[in-house]
């Protein structure tokens, strides 16, 4: 039996669908799936505004069938997450109850150091010789969020539950530094590569067409903060020699819609779409961008997600500035502008003369993301961790 814990908001009927998370969330699903067919998920997201007591079901995400234990909610998300923290031994008994069936933990992964996460690693350490495994996501104090508690209650319990780890992936190398001195074992962990992206790298070549528009795919939160209202400003800088796809959901998902409808022949908005359909998506396009904010502005404590798929995907990729260090040689088949709707709209102009005097750094970059991040390479050490730390062979 393997326990996830996690916020997975990717089925939120009420659209606070957090894209990003839900979606390595499911990357972590299915490496899981690789190593048991007995999966408990300890959905702390509290996606339910309502009252409800705790409850436990059978649920599949992306073909994988799993236990979902969800921890008991209330109207109000804020002070229903403090209560799960004061209550958390009622979830932390389910395990005990699987135990008796004959379902002992084998591995735990806890998704981000939220304060939910921590505690319950503290607790089942005592209990469990099974390995926990942190993946970090977004250090504590990355975006400034006023006078919030929460950042400093997740810390709190991050630094009270940090010993009990047996490995760390960080998000980039500010995070793996600071967690360093608490915990030895710390890797990189920025992106995640699926299979399918993989395939798309080998059977689909980007700029392939020698007439046609150019296809610029944007997969990522419509917020402003991920750089999607310059995305949202390029139909009207491009000409008709460029196609823009978007998915996703944000607050700018109505202005992409009116957007879409206004310049239909350059901008395509998908919606929200499910894994499959995205990676159709990306395998048609030639151009991939990541508009971000610039990082250093969140003290260098995130790392979209995307950026990595984007680079494995073998599509040319055009980013706002990252920093790259400890995975340096995935950055350079990336074309690096700045942060403004006419540096965009200048490289995409300029994309495919770029693409074919950088080509080679291009594959070279896919292919070592594959290698570094791909599903096989976390899968085979997570079945050596279990095998070394309680004799079964997963």
């Amino acid at each position: 039996m393997i326990v996830l814990v996690a916020p997975y908001t990717g089925y939120n009927k009420s659209g606070d669908v957090h894209l990003g998370a839900s979606k390595k969330i499911r990357f972590v699903i299915s490496v899981l799936s690789k190593l048991s067919n007995d999966i408990i998920l300890i959905n702390s997201a509290h996606n339910a505004q309502e009252k409800n007591a705790l409850v436990k079901r059978k649920i599949v995400i992306d073909g994988v069938s799993l236990t979902e234990i969800l921890p008991p909610t209330i109207q109000r998300r804020a002070v229903g997450k403090l209560l799960n923290l004061v209550n958390i031994n009622e979830v932390v008994e389910q395990l005990g109850i699987e135990e008796q069936k004959g379902k002992a933990p084998e591995l735990f992964w806890f998704y981000n150091a939220y304060a939910f996460e921590m505690l319950f690693a503290n607790k089942v350490s005592k209990k469990y010789k099974a390995p926990l495994i942190l993946e970090f996501e977004d250090w504590h104090f990355s975006r400034n969020r006023g006078g919030s508690l929460k950042p400093w209650i997740d810390y709190l319990f991050w630094r009270i539950s940090i010993g009990k780890f047996e490995k760390v992936y960080a998000i980039n190398a500010n995070v793996r530094n600071i967690v360093r001195p608490l915990c030895s074992n710390v890797s990189l962990l920025p992106g995640v590569v699926p299979k399918s992206l993989a395939i798309i790298a080998q059977n689909n070549a980007p700029f392939a067409k020698s007439g046609g528009a150019l296809k610029i795919g944007y997969f990522g939160g419509l917020s402003k903060e991920k750089g999607a209202d310059i995305v949202l400003a390029l139909p009207d800088m491009l000409s008709s020699n460029f196609v823009l796809h978007v998915t996703g959901s944000g607050s700018l998902s109505t202005l992409f819609t009116e957007q879409s409808h206004k310049t239909p022949d350059k901008l395509v908005y998908h919606g929200m779409v499910d894994d499959k359909e995205l990676m159709e998506i990306i395998a048609d396009c030639d151009i991939i961008l990541n508009p971000h904010t610039p990082i250093a502005e969140f003290k260098d404590g995130l790392f979209p997600f995307k950026v990595i798929e984007s680079i494995a995907s073998g599509r040319m990729l055009i980013s706002t500035e990252l920093s790259f260090t400890g995975f340096e040689e995935l950055a350079k088949g990336t074309l690096f502008v700045d942060h403004s709707v006419s540096a965009f709209a200048k490289a995409i102009t300029e994309a495919r003369s770029w693409f074919e005097k950088n080509k080679t750094d291009i594959e070279e970059s896919s292919s070592k993301a594959i290698a570094m991040f791909g599903e096989e390479s976390i899968v085979g050490y997570l079945k050596q961790l279990i095998e070394t730390k309680t004799g079964h062979i997963a």
